[in-house]
């Protein structure tokens, strides 16, 4: 995409400036910077505005027919003797049209220009990422100016005007930071926010004050996701709460929609780092802004919302011994799919389909349907149609890792070695994009995608070198993701090196590699508390007890194999056979391996028999399930135990003089005997 030489601005004339006056000194203090081209054109007739909705739906129109960035319109308050002037532009990689205001005195002088560029420039629509550049060329010099502006404000403006300079400060700033990925830009957007504050009196302005509220807030939010702070995001969320002091439902619906939303998203955004208590809370958040987004009125904030709502329930799903906040999130993402054309609002389109896409792979998992990530894969195809890596690589590369991470599950599920490469192809695809010194975090999550792709090869096809790829892999990813920063993801990672560590035990024979696994299963269990995180407990806990095996097979160890159908017996604890069954089949289908690993140690009939007795209980709920191919494994492995059951009880029926366990044994010391040429000796 070839980079631009300038942003279309269209200027309506101001109503009520009958002479032109008004409306020419604000063309000249836009056109003040080259990259700015202005056009200016009479006030389309009939232009009457019913609520914030109605004008921004009609400004849309005009921005789309002229093929402009942004549009600037407004009106004369000779009263006040003042000018109001409005910015409307899409933001980046959204189908959101944000409209932004700000006040003037009439007859204003050009030391004041830098107020309004930087309101234009914060609203470009930008075509792709080549735009960046161009617009950062402009947009960091005229912030500093206007910062300028602010340390020496003129007297000529009143405390709500000099609150409007400082809080376009801040979102010049907060635009920076998005852009550049630099958290200086959030501290100076807060300070910029916080003393605009200052200068608004709640009882004289008290919706300028909320919209202000609302920005510290955002701001605040964003710094908290970059640094991984919960006290920001819950300072984020107190906010949000003080600013619908003021942005009432009954006064300003649109509104307090909208900081609902935010809050919603701030509140989700604390559960990533405190745990899933809050996802309740943020879903209800959203579900109320949903009250007044409807779709036939506001389509495209409808949809973004909804999207919001079915991220935060699959993410709530994969917490609860139910699948209904999954399916309902599935639900959700369908209907927007439906009712969402992908002209009218492409990118919102592309992130349903990638919300579909999450849901789907989570709700394949809990009903063991493969065909569920098949359709994963196909919608995340449809997402890159509108996320080219020419316009949007941060999200083509997400994407990109989306789809390798449900290529990782059909290849488990597949037993298809091809498949695993096709999504270790993926993953390198997203690191191309994903740099670990500007966007670390996503860099981190894609090598821990890449180091259980290399394990599950390394498995497939008993290749040390691939498994240690994998180990290499995860330890890279937590370079990025340490457990002061991120500990929820560094306790993900931790948990994944330990399974690595403990396959390539198994493979070497090692127990000091299966060792050092389990206690990196227990280090991931000291951000797993069970009582707050009971499925990840779970999987950790699942993963000690297959440490354990594993150790226990090495060493010949029944007691070892003991310990392991404990740690798995607890784990059934906390999985509901009736709200889950696949999940608590899963888990006993590995007790019943387990089970029967110590049955065929120990040569018992009576283990033999508790082995059956799970196998049975395992077959009967991954039937209730729906799974019917796991069915089928635990069927043939019912059949493998029939089998050495009986052959157990016709020795003990024939009353041999030698327990059939240490035949084996016997055996093998006479064939090392006559390899020696010794004599044996029995009795």
């Amino acid at each position: 995409m070839r980079r631009r030489r300038g942003f279309r601005l269209i200027l309506a004339d101001l109503a009520g400036d009958t002479e032109g006056g008004q409306t020419a000194l604000v063309a000249e203090a836009l056109s003040s910077i080259p990259v700015l081209k202005v056009a200016r054109i009479s006030a389309p007739a009939g232009w009457k505005f019913a609520g914030r909705i109605e004008m921004e739906r009609q400004a849309q129109e005009l921005l789309r027919a002229r093929k402009a960035d942004v549009l600037v319109f407004g009106r004369v308050e000779r009263a006040a003797g003042c000018l109001s002037i409005n910015f409307l532009g899409r933001d980046f990689g959204m189908d959101r049209y944000e409209l932004g205001t700000v006040e003037l005195p009439t007859g204003f002088d050009a030391g004041l220009a830098p107020f309004l560029v930087n309101m234009a420039l914060t609203r470009v629509t930008l075509a792709g990422q080549d735009d960046v550049p161009l617009l950062l060329d402009w947009l960091l010099p005229q912030t500093l100016q206007l910062k300028a502006l602010c340390e020496a404000m003129p007297g000529s403006l009143s405390n709500p005007q000099r609150a409007g300079l400082l809080h376009a400060v801040g979102q010049s700033a907060a635009l920076v930071a998005r852009l550049t990925d630099d958290i200086n830009g959030h501290h100076l957007a807060l300070a910029s926010y916080r003393h605009a504050l200052d200068g608004l009196d709640p009882e004289a302005v008290p919706l300028q004050r909320a919209g202000t509220l609302n920005a510290l807030a955002i701001a605040l939010r964003h710094l908290g996701q970059d640094e991984n702070d919960p006290a920001l995001l819950e300072e984020a969320v107190a906010t949000f709460g003080r600013a619908l002091e003021e942005r009432r439902r009954d006064l300003v619906p649109f509104d307090w929609a909208e900081t609902k939303l935010e809050c919603g998203t701030a509140l989700a955004l604390m559960a990533e780092l405190e745990g899933p208590a809050r996802l309740e809370e943020a879903a209800a958040s959203v579900r109320e802004a949903l009250e007044e987004y409807r779709p036939e009125r506001a389509p495209v904030r409808w949809a973004t919302a909804q999207i919001a709502l079915a991220h935060i329930l699959q993410r709530l799903g994969r917490n609860t011994p139910t699948a209904e906040p999954i399916e309902e999130a599935v639900r959700i993402a369908r209907k927007v799919l439906a009712d969402l054309p992908p002209e009218r609002a492409p990118f919102a389109w592309a992130q349903a389909n990638t919300t579909l896409g999450h849901a789907l792979e989570h709700l394949a998992e809990r009903k063991g349907d493969p065909l569920l990530l098949v359709e994963a894969v196909e919608v995340y195809g449809q997402a890159l149609k509108k996320w080219p890596r020419s316009r949007l690589p941060l999200r083509w590369a997400a994407t990109h890792a989306n789809v390798g991470n449900v290529l990782c599950r059909l290849a488990e599920w597949k037993d298809d070695p091809e498949t695993l490469h096709l999504a270790i192809a993926c993953y390198r695809e997203a690191l191309r994009v994903q740099r670990r010194g500007t966007h670390p975090l996503s860099w981190a999550a894609t090598q821990n995608s890449l180091g259980l792709a290399l394990r599950l090869l390394g498995e497939k096809k008993r290749s040390r070198r691939h498994l240690k790829a994998a180990i290499s892999a995860y330890r890279r990813a937590q370079e990025e993701w340490t457990r002061d920063r991120v500990p929820l993801d560094w306790a993900m990672a931790e948990m994944n090196l330990g399974v690595a560590l403990c396959v390539l035990g198994q493979q070497r024979r090692s127990t000091r590699l299966v060792r050092e696994g389990i206690a990196a299963f227990y280090r991931s269990l000291e951000e797993r508390p069970r009582e707050e995180m009971p499925v990840e407990w779970a999987e950790s806990q699942g993963s000690i007890a297959k440490g354990l095996r594993a150790i226990g097979e090495i060493e010949k160890s029944p007691q070892k194999l003991t310990d392991a159908v404990a740690a798995y017996r607890a784990v059934l604890e906390i999985h509901d056979p009736d709200k889950s069954p696949y999940d608590w089949a899963q888990e006993q289908w590995r007790l019943a391996t387990c089970l029967l690993s110590l049955a065929r140690m120990k040569h018992g009939i009576a283990e033999f028999s508790e082995a059956q007795k799970a196998f049975e209980t395992a077959a009967k709920a991954y039937r209730l399930a729906g799974a019917y191919r796991h069915e089928a494994a635990c069927d043939r492995m019912l059949e493998e135990i029939r089998v050495e059951l009986e052959r157990l009880e016709a020795r003990a029926a024939a009353g041999g003089s030698l327990p059939g366990r240490l035949l084996p044994e016997i055996r093998h010391l006479v064939r090392r005997a006559l390899r020696l040429g010794r004599k044996v000796v029995v009795g």
